[in-house]
């Protein structure tokens, strides 16, 4: 049996949900997930979650079970929970989100130009720069609706039903005895500014060890 790589993008944010705009939420996006790894019968396969679809990812894996994954690679994750509340300290107050959808409201193509280039590595070609741009052009409905959606989730339950180290939600343990989990801290949120975790780097990084 083959093993397959399933790229999990910022796609929730970045494109046309397959699911109708009020189903953007991360049950949808795993289903969606769900309905194409069964659809093409993949078995063993490599997930590559970054930024948002992470949770996706985690959501996937507990809502479907690990049968078909071998290995998750979480490339600077929201899990498990970006909202500060009473029992989550370290997250950040919904006050500075709501700012952030504001400006977004008032002109989200001006937003996408001032930030684009931040979000790059300074060698970065520009046409590169504009590509990544574009991936963020979309119905503003639906990038606010996926952005409250991944700010208010809370994973720490799915964490808990992978067998995560409850203390340590970002430590999980591995997924089974020939199933490995590995994750990388202390990296920039762009995975084009960590080159060697990013593309076919990822890919052979899980290789090399998996």
């Amino acid at each position: 049996m083959k093993d397959y790589a399933a790229s999990v993008s910022t796609d929730a944010a970045t494109a046309v949900p397959i699911n109708p705009p009020a189903a953007n939420d991360f049950d949808a996006f795993a289903d969606d997930v769900a309905a194409l790894v069964d659809e093409l019968d993949l078995e063993r396969i490599t997930l590559i979650a970054h930024s948002i679809a992470g949770g996706e990812a985690v959501r996937y894996l507990s809502r479907h079970g690990k049968e078909r994954v071998a290995r998750l690679v979480l490339l600077a994750p929201t899990t498990p929970m970006l909202l500060r509340t009473d029992d989550n300290s370290n997250g950040a107050p919904m006050e500075s989100f709501e700012a952030l959808w504001a400006q977004w409201r008032r002109d989200y193509p001006k937003w996408i130009a001032d930030n684009v280039a931040p979000f790059f590595i300074p060698e970065t070609s520009p046409a590169m720069m504009r590509w990544g741009g574009n991936l963020l052009q979309t119905s503003l409905p639906i990038v606010l609706a996926c952005a409250r959606a991944m700010v208010e989730a809370d994973f720490r339950r799915d964490a808990e039903d992978r067998g995560s180290d409850p203390h340590h939600p970002r430590r999980p343990r591995p997924l089974g005895p020939d199933r490995t989990y590995r994750q990388t801290f202390g990296r920039a949120h762009s995975r084009l500014k960590t080159p060697r975790l990013s593309g076919r780097a990822a890919w052979s990084h899980v290789h090399s060890r998996g």
